[in-house]
């Protein structure tokens, strides 16, 4: 079952409400009668025997006719000294006569009278005929304009109720799609907050790891400042055990050791180290003691060469490590 809201509920209501108007003729039956008539009507006769009024006039005329014979017959017997013969009996008889003739006289008045009467009598079933289907086609009319605006109304209220449920829909649409906003936003906010704690924990655990590293580092170095003592103490006993020799070839010596330019010497060290791919303080000490046995730098210079090239120049030390 479909559900509707107010707007709609009340079109749906109303078009429900709508009835369709039916015709029923009033006049029908009475057209058919009129037409009856007209159709049935006998042709036009005259009978002036059975015309009433023709009766009335030959009463009228007879009775005349009577009195005038009468008359006429004793006019004629008073003049003839009161004894009845024929001359009275044929007066008589004219005086009545021309009352008949008058009577007969009447009947082509009367037929025509009678014709008159039967025309006006047909033209009056066809006036009749006429006004009822006047009034049927008026009532009939009145029907079709009714049927008219039912459809008109049916028609309004459709479209009507066609808009209002399209727009409920869009509103339900858009009410979904607000709600399903909102739970997207309650999704994404939950996520911005685990993805912030995430990050939190993520820059705690960078926070001890660089930490860590830093500790690591200064282990490294001690350890390493420990190695380095260790490589300068055996590079100052291996140049000991040199002697004289290596300290009267101190202003001798082929390369120039002084403390703004080692770059020459160290460069050997670099493709020494690079060669034995070590860069460590016992590779750096062994090649600097090497150059002591061989006489080619004195203890004191080995002792220079080895703080320039540790800390002088790490970035050798670095390239030959990577």
């Amino acid at each position: 079952m479909a559900f509707f809201s107010t707007a709609s509920a009340d079109y749906a209501n109303a078009i429900n409400s709508l009835v369709k108007p039916t015709y029923e003729s009033k006049y029908n039956n009475k057209i058919e009668e009129q037409l009856n008539k007209i159709l049935n009507r006998e042709d036009f006769s005259y009978d002036f025997n059975a015309d009433p009024l023709y009766q009335n006039y030959k009463d009228q005329y007879t009775k005349l006719g009577k009195e005038a014979a009468m008359n006429a017959s004793a006019s004629a017997s008073a003049l003839t000294g009161g004894y009845g013969n024929s001359y009275a009996g044929t007066a008589a008889s004219q005086a009545n006569q021309q009352y008949l003739t008058q009577l007969n006289e009447r009947i082509p008045e009367l037929y025509n009278a009678a014709m008159n009467k039967y025309q006006m009598e047909t033209e009056n079933l066809y006036n009749q005929f006429g006004a009822l289907q006047t009034e049927e086609g008026r009532q009939y009319g009145m029907y079709r304009d009714n049927v008219s605006d039912y459809y008109s109304d049916w028609g309004n209220l459709q479209q009507g109720f066609s808009t209002a449920q399209a727009h409920e829909e869009w509103q339900e649409g858009m009410d979904y799609q607000k709600e399903r906003d909102a739970v997207s936003d309650a999704q994404w906010n939950k996520q911005f907050d685990y993805n912030s704690s995430r990050d939190n924990v993520s820059d705690s655990q960078w926070d001890k790891q660089f930490a860590y590293q830093q500790a690591r580092d200064a282990v490294a170095d001690s350890q390493w400042e420990k190695e380095y003592q260790l490589a300068l103490s055996k590079a100052r006993k291996s140049g000991g055990s040199g002697g004289s020799g290596g300290s009267s070839r101190g202003s001798s010596s082929k390369y120039d050791y002084s403390d703004t330019n080692y770059t020459g010497q160290i460069r050997e060290l670099v493709k020494a180290a690079s060669a034995a791919n070590d860069w460590s303080t016992d590779t750096v000490a062994e090649y600097i003691n090497g150059l002591v046995n061989k006489k080619a730098i004195t203890s004191e210079e080995a002792e220079k060469l080895y703080e320039n090239a540790m800390y002088s120049y790490p970035q050798y030390r670095d390239r030959v490590n990577r």
